[in-house]
């Protein structure tokens, strides 16, 4: 037992060098990377017109730490047309990306899916809803049957 703690007293800075170096791996970052929207989701807009708000993206370490310097893709999935302005974006010193989305033709619920380019497993998806406007003052009627003017 005596060996042991010589040991121990000899070699504890190695050993907290060998620890710190463990958990400052660049995988640790992006291992646990959290995608939220932090703005601009589940937002509604007539066809072909933009959104009212961008949409923020926050990608965080799963402990509410940001990550800055990270690159988002955005992929517009098969039966959505959606308009984004940009493909991909970094995020920021707060973690945020920013893309501003204009709604398609396409009516109903739409998504985008942002994917993280470190950790694309991390993916998430965004709804946006494409809908008519329609007017008319205190009109009824039945469903299939046209309204008066």
């Amino acid at each position: 037992m005596n060996r042991f703690l010589q040991f121990i007293r000899r070699s504890w800075p190695v050993l907290i060098l060998c620890l710190i170096a463990a958990g400052c791996n660049s995988e640790s970052k992006t291992a646990s990377m959290h995608l939220t929207v932090f703005l601009g989701g589940d937002q509604f807009a007539l066809p072909g017109e933009p959104f009212a708000q961008p949409l923020y993206i926050r990608a965080d370490d799963g402990r509410s730490l940001p990550l800055a310097g990270q690159k988002l893709k955005i992929e517009i999935p098969a039966g959505s047309d959606l308009q984004v302005s940009a493909a991909e974006a970094t995020t920021d010193a707060g973690g945020l990306a920013r893309f501003d989305v204009t709604a398609g033709r396409q009516t109903g619920d739409n998504y985008l899916k942002v994917i993280p380019a470190a950790a694309p497993e991390q993916a998430i998806a965004v709804r946006f809803v494409t809908g008519v406007q329609l007017l008319g003052v205190e009109q009824e009627g039945r469903a299939g049957n046209l309204l008066p003017q």
